[in-house]
This record gives C-alpha cells, sequence and structure tokens, in this order.
C-alpha cells in the first residue's frame, strides 16, 4: 500500500510547499493581493508535513525491502540513517514554521518567508544532489532549481485564485497590477529553473543518448516538453496579453482569456511538478544503463561518405526552409490558418523524411550500452585469445576477413581491421556478438560470458584504433588528444607495482616496448634517466617477449603483466609507410609510446620508422616539454569503452 502512496505523497508535498512560498511571497506584496493568505500557508504546511512523514515511511520501506514495517522500524530508520535524519529535521522544521505564524499571524511575513526557502531548499540534501561527484554544485544546483520552481509555481496557484475570484472593478485593478508584478517575478524564476536545470542535467545525464535510452532521461524529455508549452504560454501572457490591458483595468473578455491561459499554464506545472517527483525516485541516468529505442543514430561524419546522401540532405533543408518561409508569410499575409499552417507541417515533414536518413546509420539497443569491463590490457589480450579461439576461422589471423573458411560463406566476413571498424559504437560490436548479424553468417556469441564478450570488444576496438594510430609519428600533434591509452597494472623487477593510471595529472610517460636488439638504446634511456626525470618523465619498460634479455637494464622493468602490455600495444604498431594489416604482418622489436599526463598516447618511435627520431635524445625531450606546457584540453579518457 506505501508504494503507492509514495509518489503521490512525494508530489503533494512538493506542490504544498510551494504554494506556502507562493503564498508567503503574496503577503509580503499585499498591495496586490488584497488578502492576508498566512491560513493558506498554514493549511499548506500542514499538507506538507503529513504527506513528508508518508514519504518518509515509504523511504524507510524501499530501504527495508519489504512492502509494509511497523512505526517502531520507521522511527529507527528516521533516527539512526542520514537520510531519515534530514527528513525529520525538515518535518521538524515544518512544524516550527508553521508555530511561528499561528502565534505571530504573519505580520512579519518576511521572516516566514525565509525559513520556508531555508526548508524547501533543504529538499535537495535528501535527494540524487547529495550524492553526486561534484556534490557541492550538484546542491546547489538542486537547491536554485527546487526554489524556483516553487516560488514560480506557487506564486502562479496564487495569481490563479486572483482570476477566478474577480467580480468588481476595484479588485479588477488589483488582479492587473498583480499579473504585470508576477510576471516580472515569474521571469526572474525561469530563468533560474532553466540555468540551475543545465546544472544538474550536466552532472545526472552526462550523454544526450542517456535522454532517450533511460527511464529518467524520458521522464526528463516529457518534462522539458511541458516546459516548452509553459514557457510560450508565459510568452503569450507578458508579450501579448498584457499589451492589452488598458489603465490597469480588466474587460470580461480579457479577464477570460487570462483566466483560459493561467488554467492551462498552471495545469501543465501540476504535470510538470508530477514528473519532477517521479524523477527523485528514478535512478539518474548516468547510473542506468542506456537502452537505444530507435533503429538509428545520428552520424552524418559516417552517412556522409556516400555522395548521393548528401544531394538528397540538401533537398530536404531546402524543404524544411521552404516550409518555414511559406508558415511565416501566410501568417502575416493572411494570420495564422489552419490550412495554411497544415501545408507548411506536411512539407517540413516531407524535407525531414528526406534530410534525417542522409544524417543517420543502423543503431541497436546496445548501441549506447557501457562496458562493465575496464578498457584494460589485460582484458584486450584476453579479447585476443578468444578472437583467436572463437574467429580466426572465418576473419583470419590477422582480422581482415581472410580466414580457412570465408571463401566458403555466402557472404564475406568482415575486415575489423579497416577503418570501417571504428564507425560503430562499442555497443554495436557488443550486440552483434551477442544476436549475430541478420542475413550473414556472422553467429550469435551468446553462449560467451557477459565479460569475454566485452573483451572481444576491446580487443576489436583497439584493432581499428589501430589503423587510425597511423597519423602518429615521433612529433606530437599540438591540443589534440585521440587515441586513449589503454590502462594497465604491473609489477617491475624492483618489486614496486602500480598502474598507468597512478601517473596521470603528474607527469607523462614514455612506455618502451624492448626486444633483444634493443640494449643500444636501453643504455642510453639508462644513461639519461634523471635527465628525462627533471623534464618530469616517467620510464615503463615492458618486454616485447620472454626470452628478453633484461640483465643489463639499469632500470626497472616490468615482470607480470608484460605480456598482456606488449600484447595490447603492438596493436598500435602500423605507420603510414608499413601499414602491417595484421598479425600475420612483421612485429617492430622495438616501440616507444609518449603518453601525455592526461592518458593519451600523442606521440610513437619506431626505430626502423625514422632517422635520428628520438635516438637524438633532444627531440624526445622538445617533445616532453611540448607536452608540459600543453593545457588540459580534454578530460582523462573514460575507463570504460562507451
Amino acid at each position: 500500500m506505501i508504494e503507492l502512496i509514495g509518489p503521490p505523497a512525494r508530489w503533494l508535498h512538493l506542490l504544498s510547499g510551494a504554494v506556502a512560498i507562493g503564498a508567503l511571497w503574496w503577503q509580503t506584496r499585499r498591495e496586490f493581493t488584497g488578502a492576508r493568505l498566512d491560513r493558506l500557508c498554514v493549511y499548506a504546511l500542514l499538507i506538507f508535513i503529513v504527506s513528508g512523514a508518508l514519504v518518509l515511511w515509504h523511504q524507510a520501506t524501499s530501504a527495508a525491502g519489504e512492502a509494509n514495517i511497523s512505526l517502531i522500524e520507521v522511527t529507527r530508520f528516521a533516527m539512526q540513517t542520514r537520510s531519515g535524519q534530514i527528513w525529520l529535521g525538515r518535518l521538524s522544521f515544518a512544524a516550527i514554521i508553521v508555530g511561528y505564524l499561528t502565534a505571530t499571524g504573519a505580520r512579519r511575513p518576511q521572516i516566514a518567508l525565509g525559513m520556508m526557502v531555508l526548508l524547501q531548499g533543504s529538499l535537495a540534501l535528501a535527494g540524487h544532489g547529495a550524492a553526486a561527484d561534484a556534490w557541492l554544485l550538484a546542491l546547489a544546483g538542486h537547491a536554485t532549481h527546487v526554489l524556483a520552481a516553487s516560488a514560480w509555481l506557487g506564486g502562479l496557484g496564487i495569481l490563479a485564485m486572483q482570476f477566478f475570484i474577480v467580480r468588481t472593478s476595484d479588485k479588477s485593478r488589483i488582479a492587473a497590477n498583480a499579473m504585470r508584478a508576477f510576471s516580472e517575478f515569474a521571469l526572474a524564476c525561469m530563468i533560474a529553473i532553466v540555468m540551475s536545470g543545465i546544472v544538474i542535467a550536466a552532472l545526472q545525464i552526462r550523454s544526450w543518448p542517456a535522454l532517450f535510452g533511460t527511464e529518467y532521461g524520458r521522464r526528463l524529455v516529457i518534462k522539458l516538453a511541458l516546459l516548452a508549452g509553459i514557457f510560450a504560454i508565459a510568452g503569450h501572457l507578458r508579450w501579448r496579453v498584457l499589451k492589452t490591458i488598458n489603465e490597469n483595468l480588466l474587460s470580461i473578455v480579457t479577464r477570460r482569456r487570462i483566466q483560459s491561459w493561467i488554467a492551462l499554464e498552471f495545469s501543465f506545472a501540476l504535470i510538470v511538478m508530477w514528473i519532477a517527483a517521479s524523477l527523485a525516485i528514478t535512478a539518474p541516468a548516468q547510473h542506468d544503463q542506456i537502452i537505444w529505442p530507435f533503429a538509428f543514430r545520428i552520424a552524418p561524419q559516417i552517412a556522409w561518405r556516400n555522395p548521393d546522401l548528401q544531394a538528397q540532405f540538401y533537398w530536404g533543408l531546402g524543404l524544411a526552409a521552404l516550409a518555414v518561409a511559406w508558415t511565416s508569410w501566410s501568417a502575416q499575409r493572411f494570420g495564422l490558418r489552419i490550412r495554411n499552417a497544415a501545408m507548411g507541417v506536411a512539407v517540413l515533414a516531407l524535407g525531414a523524411i528526406l534530410a534525417l536518413p542522409t544524417l543517420s546509420v543502423p543503431a541497436f539497443p546496445d548501441t549506447y550500452r557501457r562496458s562493465i569491463v575496464p578498457y584494460q590490457t589485460i582484458s584486450i589480450a584476453n579479447g585476443s585469445r578468444l578472437f583467436a579461439q572463437h574467429c580466426v576461422s572465418c576473419h583470419g589471423a590477422d582480422a581482415t576477413g581472410n580466414g580457412p573458411m570465408a571463401k566458403s560463406l555466402s557472404k564475406p566476413p568482415a575486415d575489423l581491421a579497416a577503418p570501417h571498424a571504428g564507425d560503430h559504437t562499442p555497443g554495436d560490436l557488443y550486440w552483434r556478438l551477442t544476436h549475430g548479424v541478420a542475413q550473414s553468417p556472422m553467429p550469435a556469441f551468446a553462449q560467451l560470458s557477459e565479460e569475454d564478450r566485452w573483451d572481444l570488444v576491446n580487443f576489436v576496438h583497439t584493432l581499428a584504433s589501430g589503423y587510425q594510430a597511423r597519423v602518429i609519428r615521433e612529433r606530437v600533434v599540438t591540443m589534440r588528444p585521440w587515441l586513449g591509452a589503454p590502462d594497465f597494472n604491473y609489477v617491475a623487477s624492483d618489486g614496486t607495482s602500480g598502474s598507468l593510471k597512478d601517473f596521470r595529472e603528474h607527469t607523462a610517460v614514455l612506455l618502451v616496448l624492448f626486444g633483444n636488439q634493443s640494449n643500444t638504446r636501453l643504455k642510453q634511456l639508462h644513461e639519461l634517466h634523471s635527465t628525462l626525470e627533471q623534464h618530469r618523465l616517467q620510464i615503463i619498460a615492458v618486454p616485447l617477449h620472454p626470452t628478453s634479455n633484461t640483465a643489463q637494464i639499469g632500470f626497472p622493468v616490468v615482470t607480470e603483466g608484460s605480456e598482456d602490455i606488449a600484447q595490447s600495444y603492438q596493436l598500435f604498431r602500423r605507420t603510414i609507410e608499413n601499414a602491417r594489416p595484421g598479425e600475420q604482418g612483421s612485429m617492430p622489436q622495438h616501440m616507444e609510446f609518449l603518453i601525455d599526463r592526461v592518458g593519451y598516447v600523442r606521440a610513437r618511435w619506431l626505430p626502423e620508422d625514422s632517422e635520428p627520431g628520438w635516438r637524438d635524445i633532444r627531440n624526445l625531450i622538445a617533445q616532453i616539454d611540448q607536452l608540459a606546457r600543453e593545457p588540459s584540453v580534454r578530460s582523462p579518457p573514460d575507463e570504460h569503452l562507451h
């Protein structure tokens, strides 16, 4: 029973708090209302307390995981948990405000209003904002959002009362002045709602696909659509209807028009408040898995590789522009008529039908799915082993689609080492692995564990990134980090241990993959080790082969985890001059990667590809110093592929 009562109770709690704030604000502007509203505020606060108690009961039952719990257990939850203590404190403070209003009759409404602002703003402490990473910004955003929305909704409700009880010319004058006063106040509230809403969305949504792929996001989209309607109504009232009010008097026709618009705006506001109440008990989008609801996603950078689609897009864009121009001209020439508007909408829809497909590519429910496996070398190496076990027969050892069974298949296997492999999101690859590919020989691998499938995705993603990495040379391209360095854990020969991520925000890293022919280079790095450290560079040396000679190396060498690191980073071995198409191609015997302090591979040197390259240590130091001077222009790579 309490599960059914919980959401309506939270909505009633928000609404009653808004009415109390609105009543007290109008009480401070008594010249516009002509009435005392302290009694209304007391009634609203009593509802606030009762509904808040029901919300507390609902939270206690949810925490206990039971349908019904005793009053003693609810009391224990209220006294012993942080959430319960916040709600208990809020209800107690509401009772204090009721006592103050009852004792003073709201002779000083400013004091009661200040108390009510603190009470309603404290709701942020019991919501998602308190659990966010940037908790201080989140709390400020949520508190501002709740207060601005409460003040606007509560003030709108009292304003509606003014217009529905107007009967005489004197009251008509009061209502007209009240509308002007509230219009300025509501504009400030709307600005605060929008700005704080942007902050909350940035913290709770994080990515635009979550707007459509999560329950939280979909509810937010509905809320935004209703808010757009509210803004349109408010703008119409402010910039159109207010201009018809002459000498502070309202005609019967004008009053009825205002009543209709305000009633519609208030109805929308009640629905928005209901959605806001439901969002408070819905998992934030950033913590929920994205299930994409559409069969396409917008990706013009991929779709436009077909020149025919570009022409189709411009046709669609032209029709859309024609529709807008026609609607605007006809509205000015003949007024906004249904027939003309319908024609404009039809042409606009035709333009959208032509244009949108040219900006999109196929998508699946898992297209924006978040990986549960970190993007680390241990995962990539396991994906490589799984690929050899399950995929080589069709895709080939070099992943180019030339496996032993390829010629016998009805459709050639995909070349996973080609550029197009990078066009697919990790979620696309995961879906294809799980469900197979329709109308192709690609089978489903649902029998593999979820972790193994994500390991395969990490491996294929690194293959595709390896093709793109051909352009990375020994010189850093300033301000353009893009290739995230796969993280790894290691244990070194001197007993130290850590991960690549440990060096972020501190020093750049020179990842040295060496073979048996690297002694001269390793000796050079050893002699210059202290110099490189002065330039804020840390060396991590990894043997390419278990038999690589490490006895003569004068600095620590990775002993545990080296095989996975070497296997993963060798996938970035391609260059423009030597594509090295796959696993069957020649393997370099020495590679060095310069990884910046944010976690991106910024430069790469292969002794066989360039002279003198980093053999002249001054060239390496120049790149290190360039990275040291460069500001952080991008956030660190995500730990999981998205």
